[in-house]
């Protein structure tokens, strides 16, 4: 064999899932690769020696693997395996460790077949060092070429032995010596060299090297197996031990002694020998032996395995092998079977294949019973010929058998053990139960006796005759045919095994008889109302006389529905069925009775009984001017009752009056009407019978054209005139729907040269040439057409507006701008009648009275900039804007008020301090303030300039003690102000202080206040007391005392008061005065409350100044709401809202101001449009804005006339969010709002509502409407399209669609599994007006699972537990409620097991968890996955990621063959892929699918950079391989699924890391699908019957030795079915030869699932017809 033939021969080994099994026992044989084998194998370099018919093979060491095939005629052969002995350690002082150990044998005899290959690899002996006396060792752990080297194995890098240990480098020891080798034998076959099992003999473990004393003689090898200390899986022997390495670990300075020993290679290496200090005064170390590798049988259990003690004089052996066979014995016999006998087994079998070298001369039977451990030879049982009768047996004792043939070379190998027999006499008696008589037969119900064999037939006979009849059955019933009707027999059976028949059963008599057949109804008629008459003629009456009839009925021709049966009371015919329905068809059946019983139905016929004639379906009824055609449906015999209408009425009030409508024509015209009446028709039609029911109504209204409108006028407008009129002043009947007004140029006819179209009153005719003569005329139209034109036209001439006028300066003044400006154009038809201004740059115009140049514009704001505009006005309206100019008014400033002077007294002088006037638009340059001799008059004494702004400044050279008396004026770029007055009074000195005190800060009119200043002490003169700079009256010179001067005033206005103490100063002092203080006067006053068109509980209140602050009061009004209370009948200033505290300073009127309710805080808005309602009018009204469009319909009369309707869409949704509820989006908000002429918001007549039509592409079917009144919310329901929304109104509220939650799923179901349950469940009924983007089901434990569609599983759940579940959907909004719980439901027990079918996952029981570090190639990965419990089947995919963070999600990529999981940055693909590389689809569950020699496929992106990304399938646990991530984190591999994994479900983990360092974690269900196979067969049964022959029973058991070693997955058995004895099909007897069939196989050891079916009635007859098909389907298994 090539090189590269072993090459696959062990590729293809180690996807056996055999040798996987055999890993956890003796190591790895997975990593063999190209040139494992080294040299090739060579195929006979074994001798041969031959014995008789013995030949033994013996196999030493070649260095390569030798091979032998098992010829023809050898089903055994006995082995010795031996593994190689060891290396012998090294000399110190002069002697070796003694020449002896123990290495591996293993002896026996191993079951083969001719064909098999055997591979024989022979393990050398381990060898001594080139150094066998006292030398040092390197001082290095490895690279000393003088260590003893192990034996050899021809399997490549496998079952080695170990190397010797060095000794230390510090002095001379011995080295240790090396482990032998093991040897290896693999059975199979060229393809699958290890197929059918291995053997393995471990190598000798070495033994030690000296130390330099006497007593530390190295130790030979031991005598057990210990594993490899690190590495308890490898094949080869563990190295020795260098005793450097011990002494390093003992802590000593110098390292002296002997090395240790090699380990042995075994199915697992041997342990190293270790070293040792010795004791007392022998102080070096010493090698002691190593143990010898691991034997391993456990692929032939019946082999001997030990280790056995060797000795050597020269060289150490190495290990062979022994293999005798004998060439020349018979095969073994086959299909070895039994018919069953008493005390007997009537035995055969088939000859062997090959009866060997000679024909064969002898056969050997024996048997054994349960437990079948023990065999007894029937010597009674000899000679050539292949059947045998066993006597001497006990029945009811189950003996299973064996054969062997023999020839001249001896006996052969024994057959198959045969299935278990069992002997058995013939049955006991069995008793008849009791006899059911049939037409011609007696079916016969019976009781089995006992019997041990299967009781195969039962035979019946008839009186004393004698003779029996085969029944053809196994078991009750049996049924005796071709007997007479009316006679008596007497029956006895008897029953049949294959030992023969009982004796006789107990008699019991029986007599046939039959029901009569089924008669025949000759007629059914109607005679009268409600009655049919039934006519028939008998049918087989059955063999005796017929008794009765019955009869049943059922509505219509419904042959499904009849009642109970009836008893007719005679024989005769005809009879009659009373008490029915009239008018109404009946479906009648119809049986006899005799003694035997009721026979079967009659065929059915139907009849019909008479009656009044249906109410009329009236079809359409239309209206015209003064009549109304009415059509209705034509009657036929279904409608008119059976009977031809005679008559046909009409009624017009309800039924109160009925009129003939004179035709039976089905469309007919009633005449005489008035227009504009509704009438309501109903209709009922008459036969001979009677007179119908009344037809439904139908409404319709006699109606003509309108009659022309009124009132037209036509008012001018730039190329356009607004034309106006008032409504018909009669509609003709019908609701008028529209008007056109049309200009002419021509006074009567002419062709129109302009239009409108309207519902409403006005409409405004464009295009129109300015300066031309337009004649008007306006037509109405209602549902019948359109009115004559009113007349007579009248006349427009539209005309230009005027043109911008040009200013050309702008003067400005105090509080006024003069604005002088050029005309513009001006239309000769339409002459300028006046001008408007604009100080915002046009935003608002203002009228003005002047007619030209200049426009005066007064009650400005100084220090105020306008922008002013122009515009002239005509009759035609106004023209266009003029230019702008920007100026601002100013004048002079204004007076110092008196109040704010003060000044401090110096010396000599008067420091001056005062307010800063009002400056009026322009900058102040200077103040001047004058000191003056007198209070009035007087001359100017000495003065002082304040720059600017300043407002102080020092007037000096005053005399002190002199009065003088101050005034201020100021200066601008407009001029001087006039001078402060009155003068105020100062008086230059020592500077004196005065204070003011006051008795009270507030008092009501005529109340005393006592007014108190204090003068600096020493001062002397009076005190003048002021308000607002006017001396109170009586307090003007009050003289100081004991520095003070109190005046007592009870004059004081009411008002507040600004109260000075001024002092007069003295010789000494100079005058002063106190700050000023407020002096609040107060009188009670009066607050009247004007509701404003509402009604308020309190009228006026009463207040007083310091008092309480009043409340205002909440009016109401109804359909507004109050937007506040302000202080003039103007609205213009609020000084609160209804609740708030209101503190007035004067007696006034406060008026409400109020807002239509359905206007009030709706913020931002657009009005879109506008209606006016007339009486009598109908009107559709649409508007749009911003992509939405809001059509709104009302009936006439729906409002008063001249209520006008707006319509507003809102921008602001502030006021919707705080009432609608929940979480929402508003799609649309629409106001509709009314006010009817008078002022007041009515609801709409009754039975009118308006309808409103909201068009928009953000409307989505589900969406809610809702309905928004003051502070009252109403639900309109939802949007049952995409696009519109319409709702019907009776009040004007603000309208909204939102998109909300969905509600909740419905109908929520579940069917279950073990430890799953898939819910179902359907889509909400309203979604929100958002798709439904995801479900999530919960299980009433907490478990969940998700979806986008309305079906998902959760996993997880526990057996046998009950469960309920519920469902919320999510939209873009949110969540919905949970749905209602579904009805409990509970989880399956746990399954047993049985067989999976057609290569599906079948998963067995749990699988047991074994250690992680057993799995080949974990070892030393970082990643070290927690094995599951159970596999994922049941729990889907799960991914963790080590982070507080949240945790990866699951998808499927698009084309359903990965699952995709997205963590944080990373993502990662999981898939399967054929051995081509072609993907697999997942499947529902995620899971993935494979076979041997298939991938798993993986990829991944933003992982951690150069890290590993590991692959493990448990629970074996078997680790897959690795790969690194690249430089970014990323990774694509391939993985092939290793083989030998157990079919069914399985878990596959993937671990790596993210770029933070966390462990990320995927673990997915992967489903190894079996390689099923399918072996036919068929089987013929007899006539009707489903026992099986002897024939078809040896057939069986040939087919259930042919599973072999096929492991039976299930066997379907399919049967054809038959007629019964009426001519129905029936499977009875194909389900029945099945069910035998199974019930076979279960007693022949295959107990399995079978699926039973009938193939319908065979195209064939005979044999074919009774043919059963049986197929099993396998999987074969080689462990």
């Amino acid at each position: 064999m090539s090189a590269e033939s072993w090459a696959c021969v062990l590729r293809i080994s180690v996807d056996k899932s055999s040798f996987f099994l055999r890993l956890a026992a003796f190591g790895s044989f997975l990593g063999l690769a190209v040139g494992s084998f080294v040299p090739m194998p060579a195929a006979a370099a074994y001798s041969t020696s031959v014995s008789g018919a013995n030949t033994t093979l013996t196999f030493g060491y070649e260095g390569s693997i030798e091979t032998f095939t098992v010829p023809d005629n050898v089903s055994e052969i006995t082995i010795t395996v031996a593994g190689g002995e060891s290396g012998r350690g090294g000399s110190d002082y002069g002697t070796r460790p003694a020449k002896e150990g123990f290495k591996g044998v293993v002896t026996g005899t191993v079951p083969v077949s001719a064909g098999q290959v055997i591979s024989v690899a022979v393990g050398e002996a381990g060898n001594d060092s080139s150094r066998t006396g006292c030398s040092g060792g390197v001082n290095a752990e490895s690279g000393d070429s003088f260590e003893a080297v192990g034996g050899r194995n021809p399997i490549s890098g496998k079952y080695a032995g170990g190397n010797g240990g060095a000794p230390g480098p510090n002095g001379c020891s011995g080295y240790g010596g090396a482990g032998g080798a093991a040897t290896v034998v693999m059975i199979g076959t060229d393809a699958d060299p290890d197929a059918n099992g291995n053997i393995v003999a471990g190598g000798a473990g070495g033994s030690g090297g000296n130390g330099q004393y006497s007593s530390l003689v190295g130790g030979i090898g031991k005598s057990t197996f210990t594993a490899r200390s690190d590495d308890g899986t490898n094949t080869n022997g563990q190295k020795g031990l260098y005793t450097k390495a011990a002494c390093n670990s003992a802590g000593m300075g110098t390292c002296d002694g002997g090395g240790g020993a090699g380990g042995g290679g075994g199915a697992a290496g041997g342990s190293q020998g270790t070293v040792e200090f010795g004791a007392g005064s022998a102080t070096e170390w010493y090698g002691l032996g190593a143990y010898p590798g691991a034997n391993a049988t456990s692929d032939y259990p019946g082999l001997v395995a030990s280790y056995n003690a060797y000795t050597f004089t020269t060289s150490q052996n190495d290990g062979f092998v022994t293999i005798t066979y004998s060439a020349g014995t018979p095969g073994s016999p086959t299909g070895v079977a039994g018919t069953v006998g008493s005390g007997q087994i009537d035995l055969y079998w088939s000859a062997p294949a090959s009866v060997g070298v000679s024909a064969i001369s002898d056969y050997e039977v024996e048997y054994a019973v349960s437990p079948y451990s023990t065999w007894t030879q029937d010597t009674a049982c000899t000679g050539t010929g292949t059947t045998c009768t066993v006597d001497g047996l006990v029945n009811g004792t189950a003996y299973k058998f064996r054969v062997r043939a023999e020839n001249t070379a001896g006996l052969g190998s024994y057959s198959a053990v045969s299935a278990a027999i069992t002997p058995s006499g013939v049955p006991a008696a069995p008793t008849i139960d009791s006899i059911t008589p049939s037409d011609g037969s007696l079916s016969v119900a019976f009781t089995a006796g006992s019997t041990v064999a299967p009781i195969v037939d039962y035979e019946y006979t008839i009186g004393d005759s004698g003779v029996w009849y085969s029944a053809g059955v196994s078991s009750s019933p049996l049924t005796i045919s071709g007997l007479t009707n009316g006679a008596a027999y007497a029956i006895k059976i008897r029953s049949l095994n294959s030992v023969g028949s009982s004796v006789d059963s107990n008699s019991v008599s029986g007599t046939p008889s039959v029901v009569p057949g089924a008669p025949t109804i000759t007629s059914v008629t109607a005679p009268s109302a409600g009655v049919l008459e039934v006519g028939f003629s008998p049918g087989y009456i059955g063999g005796s006389a017929i008794t009765d009839y019955e009869y049943a009925t059922s509505p219509g021709d419904n042959t499904s529905n009849f009642g109970s049966y009836v008893s007719v009371g005679s024989t005769s015919s005809p009879f009659s069925i009373s008490g029915l329905e009239a008018g109404a068809a009946y479906t009648v059946a119809l049986r006899a009775i005799n003694s035997a019983g009721t026979g079967p139905s009659s065929a059915y016929q139907s009849g019909v009984t008479l009656d009044a004639p249906d109410a009329p379906v009236i079809s359409s009824v239309s209206g015209g001017d003064g009549r109304i055609a009415v059509t209705y449906a034509a009657y036929d015999l279904s409608s008119n009752g059976g009977s031809a209408l005679s008559s046909l009425e009409y009624s017009l009030d309800a039924g109160s009056t009925w009129v003939s409508a004179g035709t039976l024509a089905t469309t007919f015209t009633i005449l005489g009407l008035t227009n504009g009446v509704t009438y309501a028709v109903i209709l009922r039609a008459i036969n001979a019978i009677g007179t119908s029911a009344s037809s439904s109504s139908q409404s319709v209204t006699p109606a003509s054209v309108s009659s022309s409108p009124r009132l037209v006028t036509a008012t001018r407008g730039q190329a356009k005139t607004t034309v106006s009129w008032s409504a018909p002043s009669a509609t003709g009947g019908s609701a008028i729907t529209g008007y056109t007004a049309s200009a002419y140029t021509v006074s009567t006819d002419g062709t129109a040269v302009a239009t409108c179209t309207t519902t409403n009153l006005t409409c405004e005719i464009t295009g129109l040439a300015n300066g031309t003569t337009y004649y008007v005329g306006v037509i109405a139209a209602n549902g019948i057409g359109n009115s004559v034109e009113s007349s007579p036209r009248v006349t427009t001439v539209p005309a230009a507006a005027p043109g911008a006028p040009t200013i050309s300066s702008v003067t400005v003044g105090n509080q006024y701008l003069s604005v002088a400006f050029s005309a513009g154009s001006a239309d000769s038809n339409a002459p300028i009648t006046g001008y408007q201004y604009s100080l915002d740059n046009g935003s608002n115009w203002l009228d003005s009275t002047a007619t030209a140049s200049p426009l005066l514009i007064t009650g400005l704001t100084n220090g105020t900039s306008y922008i002013v505009k122009i515009r002239a006005q005509s009759d035609i309206g106004a023209g266009a804007a003029s230019n702008s100019s920007t100026k601002t008014p100013i004048s002079r400033p204004g007076d110092v008020d008196p109040e704010t002077i003060n000044y401090v007294s110096g010396s000599g002088s008067v420091d001056i301090s005062w307010t800063a006037p009002n400056t009026n638009g322009a900058a102040l340059i200077s103040t001047v303030v004058t000191a003056f001799s007198a209070e009035v008059g007087g001359s100017s004494v000495r003065s002082c300039t304040a720059a600017t702004t300043s407002t102080s400044c020092t007037i000096t050279s005053l005399s002190n003690g002199t009065d003088y008396f101050v005034s201020i004026q100021s200066q601008n770029s407009q001029g001087y102000s006039e001078r402060s007055d009155p003068r105020v009074l100062v008086r230059p000195g020592t500077a004196s202080a005065t204070t003011l005190t006051l008795s009270a800060s507030s008092a009501l009119t005529g109340a005393s206040v006592s007014l108190t200043a204090a003068v600096t002490p020493g001062a002397t003169g009076t005190v003048n007391f002021t308000t607002d700079g006017v001396s109170i009256s009586g307090c003007s010179a009050v003289a100081l005392s004991s520095n003070e001067a109190v005046c007592t005033t009870t004059g004081l206005a009411a008002k507040t008061h600004a109260i000075r103490a001024n002092y007069s100063g003295d010789a000494t002092y100079a005058s002063s005065a106190s700050a000023s203080q407020s002096l609040a006067i107060l009188s009670t006053f009066t607050i009247t409350y004007n509701a404003n068109g509402g009604s308020v509980g309190t009228a006026s209140a009463t207040y007083t100044p310091g008092g309480s602050a009043l409340v205002l009061p909440t009016p109401t009004r109804t359909s507004y709401s109050l937007d506040g209370w302000y202080s003039s009948s103007s609205l213009a200033t609020k000084i609160g809202n209804a609740g708030d505290n209101y503190t007035p300073s004067d007696a006034r009127t406060v008026y409400a101001k109020w807002v239509q309710t359905s206007l009030f805080g709706m913020g931002a808005n657009t009005k879109i449009g506008s209606i006016t309602t007339s009486d009598g009018v109908s009107n559709s009204y649409s508007a749009s804005s911003g992509g939405s469009t809001v059509q709104v319909s009302y009936p006439a009369d729906a409002l008063p006339a001249s209520t006008v309707i707006d319509i507003y869409l809102l921008s602001d949704t502030t006021r919707a969010a705080a009432l609608v509820p929940g979480d929402k989006s508003f799609v649309l908000n629409i106001v509709t709002a009314w006010l009817a002429a008078d002022g007041s918001v009515p609801d709409t007549a009754a039975g009118k509502p308006i309808t409103v039509t909201m068009t928009n592409s953000a409307i989505k079917a589900g969406a809610r409407l809702y309905a928004l009144l003051g502070e009252t919310i109403t639900d309109l329901g939802v949007a049952t399209v995409d696009g519109t929304a319409t709702v019907e109104i009776t009040e004007d509220p603000e309208i909204v669609v939102v998109v909300t939650k969905p509600d909740a799923p419905t109908g929520v179901s579940a069917t279950t599994t073990t430890n799953s349950a898939t819910i179902t469940w359907s889509a909400p009924a309203v979604s929100g007006g958002a798709a439904v983007t995801a479900y999530v089901a919960t299980a009433s434990t907490g478990q969940t699972c998700s979806s986008s569609g309305t079906t998902c599983t959760i996993t997880g759940l526990t057996a046998s537990t009950s469960y309920t579940f519920t469902v919320t959907a999510t939209n873009s909004i949110g969540t919905s409620v949970a749905s209602s719980a579904s009805a409990a439901i509970s989880t399956t027990g746990a399954a047993s097991g049985g067989g999976g079918g057609g290569g599906g996952a079948a998963p067995a029981a749990d699988p047991v968890e074994k250690d992680l570090e057993k799995a080949t190639g974990a070892n030393n990965r970082e990643f070290k996955p927690v094995a599951p419990a159970r596999p994922v089947k049941e729990t889907g995919v799960v991914a963790t990621e080590d982070s507080s963070g949240p945790q990866p999600v699951v998808v499927r990529n698009e084309t359903d063959d990965k699952v995709v999981v997205k963590g944080t940055g990373w993502e990662l693909t999981i898939g399967a892929a054929k051995k081509d590389g072609t993907p697999k689809s997942l499947a529902s569950d995620y899971a993935i699918s494979t076979r041997d020699e298939e991938k798993a496929v993986t990829s991944g992106s933003g992982l951690a950079p150069n890290t590993w990304v590991d692959l493990y399938v448990f629970s074996d646990p078997v680790f897959v391989g690795t790969v690194e991530t690249d430089a970014s984190g990323s990774f694509n591999a391939e993985f092939e699924i290793p083989a030998g994994l157990t079919f069914g479900a399985h878990t596959l983990v993937l671990g790596t890391k993210n770029q933070a360092g966390e462990t990320v974690t995927v673990t997915i269900q992967i489903n190894v699908l079996a390689k099923v196979r399918a072996l036919p067969s068929s089987v013929v049964f007899a006539e009707g019957s489903a026992a099986l022959s002897k024939a078809v029973e040896s057939k069986l058991l040939n087919f259930i030795n042919k599973q072999d070693d096929r492991k039976v997955l299930k066997i379907t058995i399919a049967g054809f079915g038959t007629k019964d004895s009426n001519g129905r099909y029936t499977d009875d007897l194909a389900i029945e030869r099945g069910e035998t069939l199974a019930a076979f196989f279960r007693q022949n050891g295959i107990d399995v699932r079978f699926v039973i079916t009938d193939q319908g009635l065979s195209k064939y007859s005979g044999p074919k017809a009774r043919k059963v098909t049986i197929k099993s389907f396998w999987r074969k298994f080689t462990s």
